[in-house]
């Protein structure tokens, strides 16, 4: 088994993302259209459930779904700040 950590980008664009990945282990700005993060990866994740990831603005209304807050970066004029949440089933 081979187990890594990958660098990720993720869209500034209010729309669900799909991942196969782990633990998330940081989140970084990189410009007002997208964010970075960084994730445990597998080669031997064959039939893991993926994770649904979106970008959102502090105060942005996320109330249609589950969610879970993953991390928060900040631009360096601190102008900006986004929130990385992943989606998950209310059942589990």
């Amino acid at each position: 088994m081979t187990d890594r950590i990958f660098r990720y980008t993720l869209p500034v664009d209010d729309r669900w993302h799909e991942f196969t990945i782990g633990q998330i282990h940081h989140v970084a700005y990189v410009s007002p259209n997208e964010v970075e993060f960084w994730a445990d990866w597998s080669d031997e994740w064959v039939n893991v459930q993926p994770s649904y990831l979106r970008v959102v603005g502090t105060g942005q209304d996320i109330t249609e779904i589950a969610w879970a807050h993953v991390g928060t970066c900040i631009s360096p004029d601190r102008r900006l700040v986004w929130h990385v949440i992943e989606m998950f089933d209310e059942k589990s």
